[in-house]
């Protein structure tokens, strides 16, 4: 329901771009997507495809939503765990570009994610935590430095740490997606991250 919901408002017709462009060209490529779509759907029904997208409505109210695979977002992410990448990588439908670990080395040192429930335990529980990401981070470096390869030196690095990515999307897996991990029961940060992508496809349209 509440991807359903996110078609409606978004009207489930734009591809949101990493770049910033014109309002005159930005509204004349959205209303391209929308006509790329309606074109589509119009296909499935031998019929001929309407300026205010009825036919691609249609589709959407009867659970035909094949039509709006035509439409895909990409976002830009950072300052997200490796953690939340191995549950986002799960979903199949989807293209990734990720941060190497076995190419960039953290000589600086690692940025990681604090969980909640540790916040919640308050200052000497962050304070132990943080001297946990320490202790990795100086084992992480000592391997290096001992001529151990990046690719192995990762191994001792904890799923806290941040990493980088690219993901790419269509409309209708963005839509599982959404189904998946808007749910109360999805793991804290992915939700968050889920909240997040929705807000920018919102603002985009």
């Amino acid at each position: 329901d509440k991807a359903i919901d996110l078609v409606d408002e978004a009207c489930a017709m734009i591809k949101t771009e990493l770049d910033s462009m014109p309002a005159e060209l930005d509204e004349l490529s959205r209303r391209i997507m929308q006509m790329e779509i309606e074109e589509a759907a119009s296909k499935c029904y031998d019929s001929q495809p309407s300026p205010e997208g009825r036919i691609t409505n249609n589709c959407l109210r009867s659970g035909h939503t094949s039509v709006v695979e035509h439409v895909s977002f990409t976002w830009e992410v950072e300052g997200v765990s490796r953690a939340l990448l191995a549950q986002l990588t799960r979903h199949r439908v989807a293209s990734f570009s990720v941060q190497s670990q076995r190419y960039v080395k953290y000589n600086g040192g690692f940025n990681y994610v604090t969980p909640p429930s540790i916040i919640a335990l308050g200052a000497e529980a962050v304070e132990s935590y943080k001297q946990d990401m320490e202790y990795l981070n100086q084992a992480y470096n000592r391997w290096l430095s001992m001529g151990v390869d990046a690719e192995d030196a990762r191994m001792v690095l904890p799923n806290a740490c941040c990493t980088t990515l690219t993901v790419t999307m269509n409309l209708r897996e963005f839509m599982h997606f959404c189904n998946e991990r808007l749910c109360a029961r999805a793991q804290w940060e992915i939700r968050s991250l889920c909240k997040e992508m929705v807000k920018c496809v919102n603002e985009a349209t």
